[in-house]
């Protein structure tokens, strides 16, 4: 599945408030190359400043936006950004739409007067954030991560280390919280020591992982 189409399968779910099942997540997904660039700028800026930065797609009248990487702390960072969507018009035929994302220019593109719509549509569908290295290390997914993913009306999260991982909600009953941390803490070891991921450990958490290495396509491991 391409990666404007699983936006639409995340919104699609997100607008009825439910979760999927596991089979019904793609088994791959291939991500775009303005969705890399945007990735690779948050790992880049992370490692140069030690610091979680995080970025979000949002979805904007059918057009997938990527944020620039917010900055956060050494351990927390936030996803809120403000949108802006203005148009100018071009000619008698054309407007050109500019899409600001805290004040800053993201994207523009040209469109016909009568696709201009009154109401705007502005849709975040998911975020993305890093962790800084720990000894020279990167980390898995925290408690403070998961828990909030659960807590949050979204249903994807995804980290960025020296790969990318995306954790996806399920239908299935979740786990309870205080179950979270004895689990992770295991993940956590085996990903730090770059062993092979427990697969059964991560059933446990009753969510769908993705992994994919630098610019290569996402692949479902649970």
């Amino acid at each position: 599945m391409d990666f404007f189409n699983f936006c639409k399968f995340i919104l699609k779910y997100q607008g009825i408030n439910k979760f999927p099942e596991k089979y019904e997540y793609p088994s791959e997904i291939i991500l775009s190359s303005s969705l890399w660039e945007k990735i690779i700028s948050l790992k880049r800026f992370t490692d140069q400043f030690n610091y979680e930065h995080s970025i979000t797609v949002f979805n904007i009248d059918d057009d997938i936006i990527i944020t620039n990487p917010v900055k956060g702390t050494k351990s927390s960072v936030s996803s809120s950004v403000k949108i802006e969507v203005k148009y100018n018009p071009k000619n008698n035929k054309y407007i050109e739409k500019q899409v600001f994302v805290n004040g800053v220019l993201s994207s523009k593109s040209s469109i016909k007067n009568t696709q201009v719509k009154k109401d705007i549509n502005i849709t975040p569908v998911f975020s993305i954030h890093s962790h800084p290295q720990i000894n020279g290390k990167y980390s898995f997914f925290s408690i403070t991560d998961i828990n909030s993913l659960n807590d949050s009306k979204f249903l994807c999260s995804g980290l960025m280390t020296d790969e990318f991982l995306l954790a996806c909600k399920l239908s299935s009953s979740l786990i309870v919280k205080k179950d979270f941390q004895e689990i992770l803490n295991e993940l956590n070891k085996s990903y730090l020591n770059k062993d092979v991921p427990n697969i059964s450990l991560l059933d446990n958490l009753k969510l769908a992982f993705y992994r994919a290495r630098l610019k290569d396509k996402l692949i479902k491991v649970t």
